[in-house]
């Protein structure tokens, strides 16, 4: 183990306290993907680091880093950042997306699939510079139990309602992503569209909504119960 200079030892004990041990080995793995991206975004090392002497240079800059109280202090403070935004530090336990992403089909995708399977439609309303659209996509749609019941039960697909100048065909009309979106009602981004097979609308939802809340969304509108009672009520006969 190298030896820590007593004027770190403050400030390595502190992040100690804050991470505890299980996530300090973390937390110097993220220190060193942030600097080998950083030098490989400046073209200072080859991409990927292959070769002996690239691995060298790394271990070399990385002890004049450690002997720089300036660097370290600020590389510490960078990197607490960036793990507290995706609550990784301070003992947080939140369930891991372990999913890969969605692959979206488009809008007339969804459609002529449901006239096949028989199942109901869920479409995505989004825009590419929502960031709460981004979130839903790496928070939520990532959770591999959630993809599971959404595969099986669902056609999806999705509509940019940035795009005005598309042609979509539906119900026979041809419209832009934007008018189409906004024919559903879709105000805003992310809207969650549900439609029967044949393409009748069923309801939305709009915004961001969290994993727990959605996944009861999609077994309410998956299982039918959305004929037969409101959300409120089917929430309620579940308890």
């Amino acid at each position: 183990m190298q030896t820590v200079r007593p004027g770190f030892k403050m400030l390595i004990d502190s992040v100690k306290h804050l991470t505890g041990k299980a996530h300090l080995s973390a937390l110097l793995r993220h220190f060193a993907r942030y600097f080998l991206d950083t030098l490989q975004r400046r073209n200072l090392f080859p991409n990927p680091v292959s070769t002996p002497s690239a691995r060298r240079r790394i271990k070399r800059f990385l002890r004049i880093m450690i002997q720089s109280r300036q660097i370290l202090i600020r590389t510490v403070i960078y990197s607490l950042t960036a793990l507290l935004a995706t609550g990784v530090v301070f003992g947080q336990n939140h369930p891991k997306a372990n999913g890969a992403p969605v692959e979206w089909p488009s809008f007339e995708s969804a459609l002529e699939s449901a006239k096949d399977t028989g199942k109901i439609v869920l479409i995505d309303v989004f825009a590419p510079t929502c960031p709460w659209c981004r979130k839903m996509q790496a928070e939520v749609y990532t959770d591999r139990q959630l993809q599971n019941y959404l595969y099986s039960t669902f056609e999806i697909g999705r509509i940019d309602i940035s795009i005005d100048s598309d042609t979509v065909k539906f119900k026979g009309y041809e419209l832009s992503s934007a008018q189409l979106g906004a024919g559903f009602g879709a105000t805003g981004t992310p809207t969650t569209i549900f439609m029967e097979p044949g393409g009748e609308y069923i309801t939305r939802l709009p915004g961001y909504h969290g994993l727990d809340e959605f996944r009861e969304v999609l077994r309410y509108v998956g299982s039918g119960s959305y004929k037969d009672m409101s959300f409120t009520d089917y929430l309620e006969v579940k308890e």
